[in-house]
C-alpha cells in the first residue's frame, strides 16, 4: 500500500502508554467529569485524553459519553486558563492539532452534537487571556493554511471566523508573507475541454478513462486530487479573511485586491450550477461559519485535479474494489477526496461500498453536494450527484448493504416525440435530492428516481424527511 503523508499525533503519549497507566487516566477524568474538582497538574491528561476513541470514554453513572464532552472541554478551557503560558504551550498545539486533524483520531474530532468543533469553543474561553491571544491566533492560522486535506472545510471556517473576530494589527506580521504566497502564486484549476467533451469517445453510457490498475495507484490518485484541490479552497479561505478584515486595515485591503482577478477566473470555469432556492436556503441554514458559504459546496464534474475530472474521481472512488475494505490507508484516501473535494462536513462518513457518483450526460454542469455534520453514507447506498444532493446533520442514509439507490436525473430525450428507452438518455431533467436531518433514510428502499418524488409527482411525501427539487441552471458569483 501507498504511503500517504498524514501525520498521526498523540500528545503525551506516556499517559496511555500500559494498560495500568490507561485505567488509571481513565479513572481520573471520570472523576473529574463526576463532579471532583480538577487540578492544575490535570491539563496534561486533559491533553492526552483528547484522542480517546469514544468508545472508551470515561463512563459517569447516570450520563451519556456524549453529554460528556462538553464538561470536558470546559474543564480543559478552566484550566488553560489558570496555568502558566509554558504549561498551555502543549496543550494548545494539541487543540490546533485537532482542528487540522493531526492527531489520533479521538472523541474531540467525533463528537456529533456539539455546533462548533470542540477546539474552537476552548479557543473562544481562553482568548479572554491576554498572553494566550498570540498563541491561539497562530494556531488559526496553521489551521487555515493547512496542507492536511482530512481537515473538513466547515471546521476551516470555523477557525477564520475566530481569527478575524481576535484580529489586531499586530497579527499581520503572522500572516503578511504566507497570505501573500497563497494569493500570488495560486493559479485557478482548468476543466475539461469542449474539444475533450466532443472526442470523448463515448459508448454513450459510459465515458472511458484510464483507470489505475492497482490499490497503490487509486488510493495514491484520490489522495493527491484532494492535496491538489485543497490549494483552491485554501485560496478561498484567505480570499474570505482577507475580506472580512479588509476594512480595518488597508494593507490587507491591497492584498484582497490582488486576488479578485482569480475569484473571477474561478467562477467564470465553473459557469453555471443547477441550484434551487430551498436547497441553498437548506445548506445556508446549517453552515457554522461566515468563512463558509453556499457556494463552497459547488462541485465542478468537469474540474482537472491531476488530469482526471472531478467526474471521473467520483466514480474512480465508488467502484474500485477495494471502496468495500476497511483499509487504512484506503479509509484515509477515501476521506480525504470525500473532505476536501466533495465537502463532507465533520465527522460526515462514507461508508464501505457506498458510492456518490457522477453519471456522466455529456458536458454535465456543476451541482450542489452537502453532506452535514456527522452524517453516514452508509454501506452500499447509491448516489448519483448529477441533479445535487443536499444531506443535513446525522442522517443515515440507508445502511449494512441493503438496496438503496438515490437516482437524481429524470431521462426525458425525445419523450415529446413517444420515444422511450435508451434514445431517452440523450438529454436529462435534473432534480437535488434533499436529506433531512437526525433521520435515516429506509434501508431496501431500492431504486428512488427522485423526479417521481417531486411536488405533485406520485411518490411526494412518501419517504419521511426526503424531498425532491427540481434543478435548474444559475450563474457562479465570484465569492468576494
Amino acid at each position: 500500500m501507498t504511503m500517504i503523508d498524514h501525520p498521526v499525533v498523540i500528545p503525551h503519549p506516556e499517559v496511555f502508554a500500559t494498560d495500568r497507566s490507561a485505567a488509571e487516566a481513565l479513572a481520573r477524568l471520570g472523576e473529574i467529569l463526576g463532579g471532583a474538582a480538577a487540578k492544575e497538574s490535570d491539563l496534561k491528561l486533559f491533553t492526552a485524553g483528547l484522542v480517546i476513541n469514544p468508545e472508551q470514554f470515561p463512563r459517569v453513572d447516570g450520563r451519556g459519553t456524549f453529554d460528556l464532552y462538553a464538561p470536558y472541554a470546559d474543564t480543559l478551557a478552566e484550566l488553560l486558563l489558570n496555568v502558566s503560558d509554558d504549561d498551555a504551550a502543549p496543550a494548545l498545539l494539541a487543540l490546533g492539532q485537532a482542528l487540522r486533524h493531526e492527531l489520533l483520531l479521538g472523541w474531540i474530532n467525533l463528537d456529533k452534537q456539539c455546533e462548533i468543533h470542540n477546539a474552537i469553543r476552548i479557543f473562544r474561553r481562553v482568548r479572554e487571556r491576554a498572553s494566550l491571544r498570540g498563541a491561539i491566533q497562530a494556531q488559526l492560522v496553521e489551521t487555515l493554511l493547512s496542507q492536511n486535506p482530512l481537515a473538513p472545510i466547515d471546521v476551516r471556517g470555523e477557525a477564520g471566523d475566530l481569527f478575524v473576530h481576535n484580529y489586531r494589527p499586530e497579527d499581520f506580521e503572522l500572516i503578511a508573507k504566507r497570505f501573500r504566497a497563497v494569493v500570488t502564486r495560486f493559479e485557478p484549476f482548468r476543466a475539461k475541454s469542449l474539444r475533450d467533451h466532443v472526442l470523448a469517445g463515448t459508448d454513450t453510457i459510459e465515458t472511458p478513462f484510464d483507470f489505475p490498475r492497482s490499490t497503490d495507484a487509486r488510493a495514491s490518485l484520490l489522495w493527491h486530487a484532494a492535496e491538489e484541490n485543497l490549494r483552491q479552497r485554501i485560496f478561498v479561505d484567505v480570499m474570505r479573511v482577507l475580506g472580512a478584515l479588509r476594512d480595518g486595515d488597508s494593507r490587507l485591503a491591497a492584498l484582497h485586491a490582488i486576488g479578485l482577478p482569480r475569484l473571477e477566473e474561478m467562477a467564470a470555469i465553473s459557469g453555471e450550477y443547477l441550484s434551487h432556492p430551498e436547497a441553498e436556503e437548506f445548506i445556508r441554514a446549517r453552515l457554522s461559519s461566515r468563512t463558509r458559504r453556499v457556494e463552497d459546496y459547488v462541485v465542478n464534474p468537469n474540474l482537472l485535479l491531476r488530469r482526471y475530472t472531478v467526474s471521473a474521481l467520483s466514480r474512480l472512488m465508488s467502484l474500485s474494489p477495494e471502496a468495500f475494505w476497511p483499509d487504512r490507508t484506503v479509509r484515509t484516501a477515501w476521506t480525504a477526496f470525500a473532505r476536501s473535494v466533495l465537502g463532507f462536513c465533520r465527522v460526515a462518513n462514507v461508508g464501505l461500498g457506498a458510492k456518490m457518483v457522477y453519471i456522466p450526460h455529456g458536458c454535465d454542469i456543476p451541482s450542489l453536494v452537502y453532506v452535514g455534520q456527522a452524517t453516514v453514507v452508509g454501506k452500499g447506498v447509491n448516489i448519483d450527484l448529477t441533479g445535487g444532493v443536499v444531506i443535513g446533520r446525522r442522517n443515515y442514509t440507508s445502511a449494512f448493504w441493503s438496496d438503496s439507490d438515490l437516482h437524481g436525473h429524470l431521462h426525458v430525450g425525445d419523450h415529446q416525440r413517444g420515444v422511450g428507452g435508451t434514445i431517452s438518455r440523450l438529454a436529462i431533467e435534473p432534480y437535488i435530492m434533499v436529506l433531512d436531518d437526525d433521520i435515516a433514510f429506509p434501508p431496501g428502499s431500492g431504486y428512488v428516481e427522485a423526479a417521481t418524488y417531486a411536488p405533485g409527482e406520485k411518490h411526494f411525501g412518501r419517504i419521511p424527511g426526503f424531498r425532491v427539487l427540481r434543478a435548474s441552471a444559475k450563474r457562479l458569483e465570484p465569492s468576494r
